[in-house]
């Protein structure tokens, strides 16, 4: 590969890794949500728990918890999923060149979010998890380009 062609992949190269940083972001930050979720855990890194009715409580109501085991799900700690619907409108949308908005978009998200507290974002753990995502992704892009 002559200099010049080489130069010209790398002019070409930021532009193509910032799309794919951003796409990489888009899916993968919703999904990393989601995991955090599933696992019982919030935007802030701490269980979820109740904030108005039984506030503080980090596992779900006898009543409540029976019916979440007929239903086949968890019972444990508060996951904030029934349906499934709250959990898969959780996207992250571009604010600025370095800022994304993550928000859940089902129709009850803000009662879910009064009665569960801080569950749209993700914590450090999270955070790391997307950041190795977009390394992976970035690797690959590089090396079939330079190529």
């Amino acid at each position: 590969m002559s200099l010049d062609l080489f130069i010209a992949k790398l002019k070409g190269l930021k532009v193509k890794a910032n799309k794919l940083a951003e796409e990489t972001i888009k899916v993968e930050a919703p999904e990393a949500n989601r995991k955090q979720l599933e696992s019982g855990v919030n935007a802030d890194g701490e269980p979820i728990s109740k904030q108005k009715i039984r506030a503080g409580a980090t596992t779900y109501a006898n009543g409540y918890a029976k019916l979440r085991k007929r239903k086949g799900l968890q019972t444990k700690y508060i996951d904030a999923k029934f349906t499934g619907k709250y959990h898969e409108s959780i996207e992250a949308k571009k604010k600025s060149a370095t800022v994304y908005e993550m928000k859940a978009k089902d129709p009850k998200a803000k009662t879910v979010e009064e009665n569960l507290g801080n569950l749209v974002g993700l914590n450090e753990e999270a955070i790391k998890e997307v950041e190795k995502d977009i390394a992976l992704a970035l690797d690959e892009l590089i090396i079939k380009e330079l190529q």
